[in-house]
């Protein structure tokens, strides 16, 4: 591979704990006890509140448990390893 020729990984999920609100692009009021999952690569951005993300974005979102959160993080980050290849 040629110098910065490195593969980018924009698109990669990460799993969070749920703020309470998104407010100027920063959490507001503490977090939930609930994760959710946000992508990048489908469009999402961790500034964006999850009463403002679009319906499709608030289903990958979740919210999840963290055992739950955990297994949509690995199915999604699989899905995403597949689609780039």
């Amino acid at each position: 591979m040629a110098p910065g020729k490195a593969p980018r990984r924009d698109w990669a999920p990460v799993l969070r704990r749920q703020p309470n609100e998104i407010a100027y692009g920063r959490p507001h009021g503490g977090y939930t006890q609930a994760f959710e999952i946000i992508c990048r690569g489908c469009g999402d951005h961790v500034d964006v509140d999850y009463r403002d993300a679009p319906l499709r974005l608030q289903k990958l979102r979740g919210p999840y448990q963290l055992a739950a959160g955990l297994e949509a993080y690995e199915a999604h980050y699989a899905w995403h390893q597949v689609r780039h290849r």
